[in-house]
């Protein structure tokens, strides 16, 4: 029982008691109206009448009894629905058929997630391995700074060496000091 269907006949109950419970003459009049309603009410005591009419209002026990057999008449009517469509042959396959839709609609869903996981791999691919050219060429780049500062060191290093070894040939005295000193300098801080 949907919402909307519970809704409304809550609403139509409403409705009705709401005009079972006004009377029915205008206000000046609802003077009779009342009268009436204490004269029958006096004369059903005396008689203690019993009508076999609807009843609008039940007892607990017969609002039980009442859901209890409406509860049992939607179970054996959906039974025998189920039933007299199981039972025949185009019930059964109408039944393998929503069966395949279901499986071919699980597959497809499987095949769309591994080509996902397939492309993913395939970027992930991609970027592992343009990080691996990144990192060669760093590591080229590296030995080209380390071999070509390796080179003005020992550059450096012969030429003082040569410089000391001219020095001490010639003795302490003929070479200018100052003249060293700036040829060391100006190489070494370049």
């Amino acid at each position: 029982m949907t919402i909307s269907d519970i809704l409304w006949k809550y609403q139509r109950y409403h409705f009705i008691m709401t005009h079972y419970k006004k009377p029915v003459l205008p206000p000046p009049l609802i003077i009779f109206n009342y009268l009436a309603s204490l004269i029958s009410c006096i004369c059903k005591r005396s008689k203690k009448v019993t009508s076999h009419g609807p009843k609008l209002f039940l007892t607990e026990v017969d609002q039980k009894k009442l859901h209890d057999f409406e509860a049992h008449c939607i179970e054996i009517y959906f039974s025998e629905k189920q039933y007299k469509f199981n039972s025949g042959t185009e019930g059964r396959i109408q039944v393998t058929a929503e069966r395949v839709e279901q499986m071919c609609i699980q597959i497809k869903a499987v095949s769309d997630r591994v080509s996902y996981i397939k492309c993913s791999l395939n970027s992930l691919d991609s970027q592992i391995g343009h990080l691996q050219d990144l990192s060669a060429l760093t590591v080229d780049t590296l030995k080209t700074l380390t071999a070509q500062k390796a080179s003005e060191a020992s550059k450096i290093h012969n030429e003082i060496t040569h410089e000391l070894s001219i020095s001490k040939h010639l003795g302490p005295k003929l070479v200018d000091d100052s003249y060293l000193r700036s040829a060391v300098w100006t190489k070494n801080s370049s």
